[in-house]
C-alpha cells in the first residue's frame, strides 16, 4: 500500500503552536505563523461556538507573527490563517 502526503509549496508561510490545537476558556493561546520572508499581509480568524473571538497579530524582528487570542466559551473553534488571501495549513496538517 503507498503512503501519500501533501507537498506544500515551501514560499508559503506555515502556522505552528499549541494554540492551533488547544486551549482553555478564559486563558490566553498563542500560535506563530512563520512568513519565509515573503511580503503579504496576514488575516486570522477564530470562530467559536457562538462568536468570533478577538485575536492581536504582533510582527517579530525576524518576519514571523504571533497570534494571541483568549477563548471566552468552552467548545469547537476554527482558525482561518490567510495569508494574501490564500488559506494556509499548520506544520501538522495534512
Amino acid at each position: 500500500m503507498p503512503i501519500t502526503l501533501n507537498s506544500i509549496d515551501s514560499r508559503l508561510p506555515v502556522a505552528r503552536g499549541d494554540g492551533l490545537h488547544h486551549a482553555l476558556e478564559d486563558r490566553q493561546a498563542s500560535f506563530c505563523v512563520e512568513s519565509q520572508g515573503m511580503q503579504g499581509n496576514l488575516e486570522v480568524k477564530i470562530e467559536g461556538p457562538q462568536q468570533y473571538t478577538k485575536n492581536q497579530i504582533e510582527r517579530q524582528s525576524d518576519g514571523s507573527y504571533i497570534v494571541k487570542y483568549t477563548p471566552v466559551e468552552v467548545g469547537q473553534f476554527k482558525i482561518f490563517v490567510k495569508w494574501k488571501d490564500l488559506f494556509i495549513k499548520s506544520e501538522n496538517e495534512s
